[in-house]
């Protein structure tokens, strides 16, 4: 039998007795003081604080008594029947070794957490987004692109109704009828993007960086590539989720509501994920062959879009605003580009 030392205090006052306690064979729970050995009852009625790490721990006994102790050793002993996960805690605290451990493995759980638990309960739930909201929010987004600097576009209304016609040409053959919306704008530098719910802007300049439609496709496939993988709500809730995940954690909630209000920002100047990137490239070298064109057409346009770049590095103007400036690995691409025509 294990015997423990400790203080019994009645619960009603602040004096304490010196004691002994132990449980016997039959499970029972006896307390020796100087009136002899006291039967108090069944163990399992008693309750024993967790322990932590050596700090003194209290069993409270059913008639409101409790005994304090430091023994804790003995009385992991006395309870072994519950200690068993009591002293798997036990241990893990009382090793530095285990202890650093458990934070290098917290730090790298967290980690994968925010690079791949964020992603795909973002991308589920992108997934979940009705099409009309996504075009509530696309039509939200053009009119706040407004205020970014664009402005109409200054193309010949007869070169625009050629695009669009090719445009109209090309969605038609998809092979899920969306309802997929062509705009141009005049804005400083080539840029082509995709919003939320199916339109693709283009600016006037990437569209005269274009030498003929085959190359004005091969950057509109690109960006439908986008909009049918649903690259476009699955880069905006990655965000949003991370920034509410930051939220929660450090309690800063203007992070998350920022970032929802900068939805045409990130839209705009935000590159894609790589993995992004490479499917809508794929989409636009299939759709191209498709059509019976080649995907050197993309490569040509990517090669024009990297010497404007260039031209505007040489010069006093940020590329900043540049088609590439979200879109990098520009050689890659072409190789890729490339790769494909031969296929």
């Amino acid at each position: 039998m294990i015997w423990a030392n400790g203080y019994l205090y009645d619960g009603i006052s602040s004096a304490q007795t010196q004691v002994r306690f132990g449980v016997d064979a039959p499970g029972r729970l006896l307390i020796e003081h100087a009136e002899g050995v006291e039967i108090v009852g069944p163990a399992e009625s008693v309750r024993v604080d967790t322990r932590v790490a050596n700090i003194r721990r209290t069993l409270k006994l059913a008639d409101g008594r409790q005994i304090h102790s430091d023994d804790n050793d003995a009385i992991d002993g006395m309870f072994a029947a519950r200690a068993g996960f009591e002293a798997l805690v036990h241990l893990l605290e009382s090793r530095w070794q285990i202890a650093l451990a458990s934070v290098f493995a917290t730090v790298v759980a967290a980690l994968l957490l925010f690079w791949f638990g964020v992603s795909w309960a973002a991308d589920q739930a992108a997934q979940m987004v009705p099409i009309e909201w996504e075009r509530a929010a696309g039509t939200q987004t053009l009119s706040a692109l407004e205020t970014m600097g664009f402005r109409p576009s200054e193309l010949p209304e007869q070169r625009q109704q050629q695009l669009r016609a090719a445009f109209e040409r090309f969605v038609s053959e998809l092979p899920e009828k969306r309802d997929y919306q062509l705009e141009f704008r005049d804005w400083l530098g080539p840029n082509a993007f995709a919003l939320p719910g199916g339109t693709v802007v283009f600016t006037d300049d990437i569209v005269l960086l274009c030498a003929n439609d085959d190359e004005f496709l091969a950057i509109l496939a690109h960006e439908i590539g986008h909009l049918e993988h649903r690259h476009v709500m699955r880069t905006v809730m990655r965000g949003a989720s991370i920034a509410v995940l930051t939220a929660v954690v450090f309690g800063d909630v203007g992070s998350a509501s920022s970032l929802i209000i900068a939805v045409p920002t990130t839209l705009v100047y935000s590159a894609y994920s790589r993995e992004f990137e490479s499917e809508a490239d794929d989409y636009a070298f299939t759709a191209l062959k498709r059509r019976g064109k080649s995907a050197l057409a993309f490569a040509a346009v990517m090669g024009k879009l990297e010497a404007a770049v260039d031209k505007i590095n040489d010069g006093e103007d940020d590329d900043t605003w540049s088609y590439l400036s979200s879109h990098p690995d520009t050689q890659e691409r072409i190789e890729a580009a490339k790769r494909a025509s031969l296929r």
